[in-house]
């Protein structure tokens, strides 16, 4: 059997990629949204656009590719920041319901690691939302209580007081 070398290239990133390691929405690659997810990912995204419709949420300008990741990340870079600076020592996810965006932050080391496109790891907490969501948390035009009594957000999985505290008090 003969292989090509962009087919062995292939072959070897698949081989070297972990399997906790996800595509999102920005890689392209989903041709139907309502296959991927996670339990509780569609009732986020039926709230998030019944609270833009009735304007309690502000539309984002659609952004494909790596701008769109980029501005996600950007975001999610903020929210490391803040919990870094809470003082976090636990583990979770986030999953942006919209752009099908899984990020592990692990607070367990020296400050707080964030990695884009990982999965939840056996006793993470799980944090589902929207980007117009997260937006609008990070801009304070909402808080975490206002969101979670919209049902734009959900928090599943063993929480942690400091999770708690850094997404009920101090973060947003």
């Amino acid at each position: 059997m003969t292989f090509t070398k962009h087919t062995l290239a292939a072959l070897l990133c698949a081989t070297l990629i972990s399997g906790q390691t996800m595509a999102c929405g920005y890689d392209m690659l989903f041709d139907n949204p309502f296959t991927e997810g996670y339990p509780g990912a569609f009732d986020i995204a039926l709230s998030t656009r019944q609270a833009i419709v009735e304007g309690q949420l502000q539309a984002l300008q659609p952004l494909a590719g790596t701008a769109g990741l980029a501005r996600a990340s950007g975001w999610l870079n903020q929210v490391r920041t803040q919990l870094e600076s809470s003082g976090m020592k636990t583990k979770f996810a986030v999953y942006l319901v919209d752009s099908r965006l899984w990020t592990r932050f692990d607070g367990s080391g020296a400050g707080v690691l964030m990695q884009s496109h990982q999965t939840p790891q056996p006793g993470d907490s799980v944090l589902l939302l929207s980007e117009a969501t997260l937006s609008a948390l990070l801009s304070q035009q909402m808080t975490f209580a206002q969101a979670r009594d919209a049902k734009l957000v959900s928090f599943t999985g063993k929480s942690s007081e400091t999770v708690d505290l850094a997404f009920n008090g101090s973060l947003f």
